[in-house]
């Protein structure tokens, strides 16, 4: 029930190749950034880059502010 209720009002991006859905990223209920995931064979191109972007248009157009929870050992946001 957790993502169907992200999913009911705040924005919800996602990215398709070759009609795949490959990448997403919904806003977490305190309204944080990051409940995003995309596919393996996917990582390391941008993806993520471009629906963070996304998102955080998306909030500056309603006015919400954007901001993320990164775990320490989230080696691959630090870099």
């Amino acid at each position: 029930h957790y993502l169907r209720d992200r999913l009911a009002g705040d924005p919800a991006f996602g990215v398709l190749h070759e009609g795949q859905l490959i990448g997403w990223e919904l806003i977490h209920d305190d309204g944080a950034l990051g409940a995003a995931f995309v596919l393996p064979a996917f990582r390391r191109r941008g993806v993520m880059r471009s629906l963070q972007h996304a998102m955080v248009a998306a909030l500056r157009e309603r006015r919400q502010p954007s901001f993320k929870h990164v775990s320490l050992d989230n080696h691959g946001w630090l870099e």
